[in-house]
């Protein structure tokens, strides 16, 4: 079996072999098959130009089989010229800026849409990206005919690759050298961070709820690369930027992929902070999030902190009765049963019971969960009848709490 990766450590389980450059006859015979052209002697010219860079042969190979009345030497000298254009400390190879250029001017010229999409594009991930992101009522979204051309124009020029998820969900892929190739040209252009917003804008359709509800991990899983690329990218910052960040790391925690999930949901508040004030209720519930992350993480200094940091914010914004006040109340019990300080893990489970019971009623999740902390604080304080006479109120068995 071949893969083809750029994961470098794979731990003995297989044997690497580095790609980086064709060896020039091996260059010439994919730019004559995939150009479909017989020119061999310029075809060795604009290999050669191209420092036989597979990702700048296919882009070669591409343009030239879709523009027949082009020659090798005109190709080449329009190359060049790009080439002397190109930066010269760019992090991907200059051969690649040239091809670029030329592939995107040609794909613009086919379809109104697919330079603007190419600059979305770019800020992904290099997997799979759902077109669903660039569909539908959000701003920024394209009509579904234009969508269509700017996706066929770019995958005639080499640019993307369409490859679908699965039949219900097209995708396409675009390689981690173009997407560089793109990024240099919007920040030249003074474009980059207009695009790299509205790119976060449409990733807003990031499912929420997903620390609980498992029939949103499908979407979340599709997502999830492309939310942390565009956090890598230092781009998510606007006002719709925090929903987005906490909703991936929601995801991610629940997963166990808690390194991931921590960042991005630090990013979270210090965003929301900025854009909502660090005393709004939303803010509150991301510490509270970032609590749960940290108790499962063994943190529990750090999560006490951030849970009562929650308790005092959503206090004074929403009042003591407020249900999410009772909520972080029942982390908080639960943290101090942990660290062994009962009595008071029993006096914060019994005042969120009460706010839970009122609110949601004997038998939902939140009321239990409140339930299951206060019996078992009054177990470890050795009042075992109270812990079962409670446990029995709502129905709450003592296997379910221990």
């Amino acid at each position: 079996m071949i893969l083809t990766t750029r994961r470098s450590d794979w731990g003995g389980r297989a044997t690497a072999v580095e790609v980086d450059v064709l060896t020039p006859e091996a260059a010439v015979d994919f730019l004559l098959a995939r150009s479909g052209w017989d020119d061999r002697v310029g075809t060795v010219a604009l290999a050669d130009a191209l420092g036989h860079l597979p990702l700048a042969l296919e882009h070669a190979g591409a343009f030239l089989r879709n523009t027949p009345s082009l020659t090798f030497a005109r190709y080449q000298a329009e190359v060049e010229r790009r080439l002397a254009r190109a930066p010269r400390h760019a992090d991907y190879p200059v051969s690649v800026a040239g091809t670029f250029t030329l592939a995107i001017e040609k794909a613009a010229a086919e379809a109104a849409q697919a330079a603007d999409l190419m600059s979305l594009l770019c800020w992904f991930a290099p997997e799979q990206v759902p077109l669903y992101l660039f569909e539908g009522e959000a701003e920024g979204a394209f009509n579904p005919l234009d969508l269509d051309d700017a996706v066929t124009a770019l995958a005639s020029v080499s640019l993307i690759k369409t490859d679908p998820i699965d039949a219900d969900t097209p995708a396409v892929t675009l390689h981690r050298l173009i997407a560089l190739a793109e990024r240099q040209r919007l920040h030249t252009e003074d474009r980059a961070e207009a695009a790299g917003q509205r790119a976060v804008a449409l990733a807003a359709a990031h499912p929420k709820g997903t620390y609980n509800d498992i029939a949103t991990w499908p979407r979340a899983n599709q997502l999830s690369a492309h939310v942390q690329a565009l956090f890598a990218a230092g781009i998510a910052t606007g006002a719709d930027t925090p929903s987005l960040l906490a909703n991936a790391a929601s995801f991610l925690h629940a997963c166990g992929a808690y390194s991931l999930a921590e960042p991005l949901q630090r990013e979270a508040i210090a965003i929301g902070e900025r854009h909502l004030g660090r005393d709004h209720p939303t803010v509150a519930n991301w510490l509270h999030n970032l609590c749960s992350l940290l108790e499962d993480l063994s943190r529990l200094d750090e999560a006490e902190a951030h849970v009562r940091e929650a308790l005092d914010i959503a206090g004074k914004a929403l009042g003591d009765g407020h249900p999410n006040v009772a909520i972080f109340r029942t982390r908080l019990a639960g943290l101090l049963l942990r660290t062994a300080r009962v009595g008071e893990a029993e006096v914060e489970g019994r005042a969120a019971l009460v706010v839970l019971d009122a609110a949601f009623g004997s038998e939902h999740e939140r009321t239990r969960q409140a339930v299951v902390v206060t019996a078992d604080a009054l177990e470890v304080l050795g009042r075992g009848e109270e812990a079962r006479a409670l446990r029995g109120r709502y129905g709450v068995s003592a296997a379910v709490s221990g």
